[in-house]
C-alpha cells in the first residue's frame, strides 16, 4: 500500500529541481527583456509608441493574473 522512498526517487527530485531552476531563469530573463522593451517604449520620443506602451500597461495591470494565465495558455 505504501511505497518506499529510494534512490531513484531522489534522482527524479534532483532532475525536477534542475528543471525548476532552468525554467525560473528563463522566465526571469524573458521578463527582464520584456520589461526593458516596454520601459523603452514608455519613454520613446514617438507619441504613438508611448501610447501603445501605456495601453499595454493599462491592460496588463487591469486584468487579474489568473485571466492572463488563461489567455496565455
Amino acid at each position: 500500500m505504501f511505497q518506499t522512498f529510494s534512490l531513484p526517487h531522489v534522482a527524479f527530485l534532483a532532475h525536477a529541481a534542475l528543471w525548476t531552476v532552468a525554467l525560473s531563469a528563463l522566465a526571469l530573463g524573458g521578463g527582464a527583456l520584456g520589461g526593458l522593451l516596454v520601459a523603452a517604449a514608455r519613454v520613446a520620443r514617438a507619441a504613438w509608441v508611448r501610447s501603445i506602451a501605456q495601453g499595454f500597461i493599462a491592460v496588463v495591470q487591469g486584468t487579474p493574473l489568473l485571466v492572463q494565465l488563461f489567455l496565455a495558455y
